[in-house]
């Protein structure tokens, strides 16, 4: 019953992204940006990497696997991988982001109508 609606893998509606921040990189930063690591907020830099909302996953250490939306204006340290939905992609409709309880109602599945949509 999808009425409309198209399931694709996540590789299809998002990309992945490496950071190569590191704390000690940042420690001596005060800037407006916030670089969130595995425990939270890390510090903040003069500049973000991230200009829209997005998914972000613990790739080392005891959090590893551990989910988590992050807001726009923002950075990850290199300890997380970015997930970042496509351009046409709303947030709304990646599933971790709505298992997460991101801010928006919508369904975990993209309409074929907006795929197409500019």
């Amino acid at each position: 019953m999808n009425h409309g609606w198209e399931i694709r893998p996540l590789q299809d509606i998002c990309n992945k992204a490496s950071s190569n921040l590191m704390q000690k990189n940042i420690d001596s930063e005060n800037g407006k940006y916030p670089v969130f690591g595995a425990s939270g907020i890390a510090g903040y830099i003069d500049y973000y990497v991230q200009a829209k909302d997005y998914i972000g996953i613990i790739k080392d250490g005891s959090g590893v696997g551990r989910v988590s939306v992050y807001p726009k204006e923002s950075s990850l340290l290199g300890t997380l991988q970015y997930i970042i939905p496509n351009e046409n992609m709303d947030l709304r409709y990646v599933p971790d982001a709505q298992r997460l309880g991101y801010p928006h109602s919508g369904s975990i599945q993209k309409p074929e109508k907006a795929r197409h949509a500019h």
